[in-house]
């Protein structure tokens, strides 16, 4: 099975390549060079041209300006006033703690300290647990000024506490003795008050009812 038909052609045959004109602009813009053909023609003209020999040229004013070393005498860093008084100061200082090989222009190249996280300090071992009376007494755990002041602010709670317990008990006992004590007078006769006299006046007319039946009774009075 082929894809040909039967006139011997492919049925979908390639497109034909469209180039399209190019206007003089482009081809004056984008074009080659007068005399270049194609793309690596003009590869030998420049190949074989004798041995390059430097030449010492003078350097461009301001690159040499800006690049270059400083006069003798003169300042190699230029920084702000503010930081003056700071610089006097390093100059007057003494030596550094180290050598930094970043703040010496002559310094060699050579490797670095690796760098590694540093580790961390060792847990010093001790009692992590509770201190029992032996520890805190004879053990140094507690300092002796420390153990005095526990001990004063104790017999303080227990003076406060026993005053405290005494005032309470002689409240209560007030209310709980069984020592009852009543004043009574010499004279046995009293004089006769105004409730007296009432009931004297009205003893006479008081009546006295009683009913009684087989279950109950009930008894009652009145004047």
């Amino acid at each position: 099975m082929t894809n040909l038909d039967k006139s011997g052609r492919e049925p979908l045959e390639p497109r034909p390549v469209s180039r399209p004109p190019v206007d003089p602009a482009a081809k004056r813009t984008f074009g080659r060079p007068a005399g270049v053909h194609g793309s690596f023609t003009a590869d030998g003209q420049y190949r074989d041209q004798g041995e390059y020999t430097p030449k010492n040229q003078d350097p461009d004013p301001v690159l040499a300006e800006a690049f270059g070393r400083t006069h003798p005498g003169g300042d190699s860093l230029q920084r702000h006033p503010a930081d003056v008084g700071a610089l006097k100061a390093e100059l007057g200082a003494g030596a550094d703690e180290f050598d930094d090989p970043w703040r010496n222009p002559g310094s060699p190249a050579a490797l670095g300290t690796p760098a590694f996280v540093p580790p961390p300090p060792a847990p010093i071992a001790g009692h992590t647990g509770r201190l029992g009376v032996r520890q805190v007494l004879f053990g140094g755990k507690v300092s002796y000024t420390a153990l005095a002041v526990l001990g004063i602010v104790a017999l303080v709670i227990g003076v406060a506490g026993g005053l405290v317990g005494r005032k309470t008990a002689e409240v209560v006992e007030a209310f709980t003795t069984s020592k009852v004590t009543l004043e009574t007078s010499n004279s046995p006769d009293l004089p006769p008050g105004r409730f007296t006299e009432v009931a004297a006046a009205v003893a006479d007319s008081v009546v006295t009812i009683e009913a009684a039946s087989d279950g109950e009774g009930a008894q009652g009075s009145g004047v």
